[in-house]
């Protein structure tokens, strides 16, 4: 089916997300209402329309089945062009961006971490925990935490946080305990009288948020392992890239020069540094070209 009638058949909103090329554009549409078809036909509509070139349209997705589908969608409006168009998931886009940069990166003697290795380096984590740490297990599988560890390096790194930005949190959310009423009796308790503190409770709460606290400080750790095994995981390469795209202008001029229209997939599910990413490459107009599309009764997140 060509792109004339496919876009015959589209409905009003559809047409309008289409025709809508100039500026920043949000759609909100649940499952079923032809997301991957207005993406594709808002491509061909913007080849139809404007002086850009394939090659200066970007498309950002979550999974490669995702790229697949939507490089197939265009190709049957504009044939072999629509393998000029530049689909990537953002893994994939921050890895052409090294690939094109190795020397940049410095990664020509660096290799992805295995999950094997990663399960070697969370273990040996644990092995060097002190004796008064919070996450030491003396009893049962000493190695417990071992993949609660790893998911938790994966989460800070996705969301660009550091830990200081996690003790910054964990701080907050002390003190704010200490302003809630339910921390608090609201009548004589045994020993306890109206207004004194549920210490229970609240050393329960904050014990808690204590463990996640010295947790999330072991990243630093993690992530000199893996540098002295000269590993890296998917998580770094965001990471890498927002980096250099936000201390190397050439770099960032380079891609910025390049894309002039940029549209996201599933937007809803974008998390922190995905979305720094858009950002940062979109930073160079005051109202860029940029294309959103998800549904947010469908977020992961």
């Amino acid at each position: 089916m060509t792109y004339e009638e496919v876009y015959r058949k589209l409905n009003a909103n559809q047409k309008k997300a289409v025709d809508t090329i100039d500026g920043s554009v949000m759609v909100v549409a649940g499952p079923g209402t032809g997301k991957t078809q207005v993406l594709g036909a808002r491509v061909a509509s913007i080849l139809k329309n404007t002086d850009a070139m394939a090659e200066n349209i970007i498309c950002l997705t979550f999974t490669e089945a995702a790229t697949t589908a939507l490089r197939q969608r265009i190709y049957k409006f504009i044939g072999s062009e629509s393998y000029k168009v530049n689909i990537y998931t953002y893994h994939g886009f921050c890895n052409m961006v090294i690939q094109e940069n190795k020397d940049l990166f410095g990664i020509q003697d660096l290799d992805p971490v295995s999950e094997l290795e990663t399960l070697e380096i969370m273990r040996e984590i644990i092995d060097e925990l002190p004796n008064k740490s919070l996450l030491k297990r003396f009893v049962g599988d000493v190695y417990y935490d071992a993949k609660n560890l790893n998911k938790l390096f994966g989460l800070l790194k996705k969301d660009n946080l550091s830990p200081s930005d996690i003790r910054a949190k964990v701080q907050k959310a002390k003190e704010e305990m200490l302003d809630d009423p339910s921390f608090y009796y609201t009548r004589k308790y045994g020993k306890y009288v109206k207004g004194d503190l549920k210490e229970n409770k609240y050393n329960e709460a904050t014990d808690s948020l204590s463990e996640l606290e010295e947790a999330c400080g072991l990243l630093d750790k993690y992530n000199q392992l893996l540098s002295q095994r000269k590993r890296y995981d998917f998580n770094d390469m965001l990471a890498w890239v927002l980096d250099k795209l936000s201390t190397n202008e050439d770099l960032l001029l380079k891609y910025q020069e390049q894309y002039q229209y940029f549209l996201v997939d599933e937007y809803q599910d974008t998390n922190g540094i995905q979305n720094d990413l858009l950002y940062k490459l979109i930073s160079y107009w005051d109202n860029p070209n940029v294309f959103v599309v998800g549904d947010d009764d469908q977020s992961i997140y």
